[in-house]
């Protein structure tokens, strides 16, 4: 089996990292594994020191047509069983490539209806992906958005992969005070609520004088926030970051990590923290609670920051309440492994290949 996937690029977001896990477990298994994307990122490094094979894809821009050509030639070069797109513009480029290549294509949910602006490209997206022989989704929510666009095609919901092992064997970050520290790492936009997280880590910090709060990102609201942490009283304790490499240290060295998004499709970084026993603030909304329960996490509403500030001292200031759920996290996130994840994928490959697929293969999970 031969499989395509394309992507923009290998940035550090959740698409891009989750693409760097799935494509070295599927080669590892046994799969002909290909990916071409645009541009490059941190996460280009893990798939180089993998059996993958990548292929970089020449463009003038976003908007490039000249994208299009190039991926058809490289699907008429390598015959793939099936071609796999990742974020809107491969699921354009990607998906009109593989109509005219005559090659089965999957689509990637990685996100939810919220997520989507109702412009050209979304329904330029929506009208492609009628063709489309399989959705796979990472979240309820996500696999909801293409229910009703197709009845015949593979709909699946499957999760994202937690590298368990990779994790377990990254050091924790050291700190010369021992402070303690609440961690975010995300992209610095709207959906992810940080001008409320911002003014409930001024209160916690201002609670707790001695805490920390750490935000590893980058975005749009990256000028925003700046000034916005000027103006708070704890602002010189709340530290903004760039992408790290290091997170998983951090996430381990976290008195608690914190994710307040109004929404998600499966939030890696609170997948990541649950391995990591990182004791857990998230937002009340339907992408948590499909990983965690009350035993497992507090839950927040998104626009209280007091009822966030709240709940980040309650972990700050009670330390074996907020450690008994973080181990009760770690436990359901164990079965998220690179080769229980990657074997559902081949399942879903198999299928829109016209191979011998089990009959599981269909199932919207």
């Amino acid at each position: 089996m031969r499989i395509l996937h394309l992507i923009p690029s290998l940035t550090g977001g959740g698409a891009e990292r989750q693409l760097a896990y799935l494509a070295p477990a599927l080669a590892e298994a046994g799969v002909d594994v290909h990916v071409g994307y645009i541009g490059s990122g941190p996460n280009l490094a893990r798939l180089r020191e993998s059996a993958v094979q990548l292929h970089e894809i020449a463009a003038g821009g976003n908007h490039d047509v000249l994208i299009l050509g190039r991926i058809v030639a490289l699907l008429r070069e390598l015959r793939p069983s099936a071609v796999h797109t990742w974020l809107l513009q491969m699921d354009v480029f990607g998906g009109a490539a593989s109509l005219v290549a005559g090659v089965p294509w999957v689509l990637s949910e990685r996100s939810c209806a919220q997520a989507y602006v109702q412009g050209w490209k979304f329904r330029l997206q929506r009208l492609l992906a009628r063709r489309a022989a399989a959705v796979v989704a990472n979240s309820s929510a996500g696999a909801d958005c293409w229910a009703t666009v197709r009845d015949d095609r593979v709909l699946r919901v499957i999760r994202n992969i937690v590298p368990i092992a990779a994790i377990d064997a990254e050091p924790m970050v050291k700190s010369a005070d021992n402070a303690p520290t609440v961690v975010f790492a995300g992209r610095f936009a709207a959906e992810k609520n940080l001008p409320n997280l911002l003014r409930a880590l001024d209160r916690a910090l201002t609670a707790v004088p001695t805490a920390r709060a750490i935000l590893f990102g980058d975005g749009p609201l990256r000028g925003e926030l700046d000034q916005l942490k000027t103006m708070l009283a704890s602002g010189a304790r709340i530290e903004l970051h760039g992408y790290t490499d290091a997170l998983w240290g951090w996430l381990k060295r976290a008195t608690v990590t914190v994710n307040v998004s109004h929404f998600e499709g499966m939030p890696n970084v609170v997948l990541e923290a649950m391995a990591c026993v990182s004791p857990l603030v998230v937002s009340d909304i339907p992408a948590h609670r499909e990983i965690l329960d009350e035993r497992s996490a507090l839950f927040v509403p998104t626009d209280s920051p007091e009822a966030i500030g709240n709940a980040i001292v309650a972990c700050l200031t009670d330390a074996n309440a907020a450690t008994v759920r973080a181990r009760n996290a770690r436990a359901h996130c164990l079965s998220f492994s690179s080769a229980a994840v990657a074997e559902q994928y081949i399942e879903v490959y198999a299928a829109v290949a016209g191979a011998r697929a089990t009959p599981k293969a269909a199932a919207h999970r």
